[in-house]
């Protein structure tokens, strides 16, 4: 957690108005770092942790209050965060300092996977496209003006590409424009 809330601290240093920022949530190492940190700098940010519908052990530990959150399986597209049981620690951390947590289906982490390939020539895996997912999916319902997006992993095995192309079709999805990306 401690090694990862740098990414917070950089964050806030590079771009100081930031008053949102979103992260994706396997066992919660990033988030809990991420949160923590950019929290000492900036009381006053939020942090918005999203998940793949899939596999929504800390969303479903965060909203329950469930200490023992466990799935029977987790099969999506963002492996990276595919964990059937949120971290121990990390889960006290993120209900003390997460605002909310969304999930995103398939088709929207395919449709942010396409989106940045597309449009900032970014190849970047399942698991490093939900916090954009979310994005794209949930901006309504997020009241930001300065909005900060982890996104990361490229490991992504390009035989899939048609597979993710044409789930990504199958996104009910919104658009942003690129003026509204900043790209650290």
């Amino acid at each position: 957690m401690a090694g990862q809330g740098s990414i917070g601290i950089e964050m806030l240093e590079e771009i100081p108005q930031l008053d949102t920022i979103i992260v994706p949530i396997g066992g919660g190492g990033l988030i809990s770092g991420i949160a923590v940190a950019a929290m000492m700098m900036k009381p006053s940010i939020k942090i918005i942790g999203v998940q793949a519908a899939n596999a929504p052990s800390m969303f479903k530990s965060y909203y329950t209050k469930d200490d023992n959150v466990v799935l029977n399986s987790c099969s999506t597209i963002a492996e990276g965060i595919a964990v059937k049981q949120p971290g121990e620690l990390t889960q006290q951390v993120v209900r003390q300092y997460v605002d909310e947590i969304y999930c995103v289906s398939e088709s929207q982490i395919a449709h942010a996977m396409v989106y940045l390939l597309e449009r900032t020539k970014s190849l970047v895996e399942g698991a490093g496209a939900t916090a954009l997912a979310a994005l794209l999916a949930y901006n309504d319902k997020i009241d930001s003006e300065h909005t900060g997006v982890i996104v990361s992993g490229g490991n992504l095995d390009l035989s899939r590409m048609g597979e993710i192309q044409a789930l990504a079709l199958q996104s009910n999805h919104k658009t942003i424009t690129r003026e509204q990306i900043t790209v650290l």
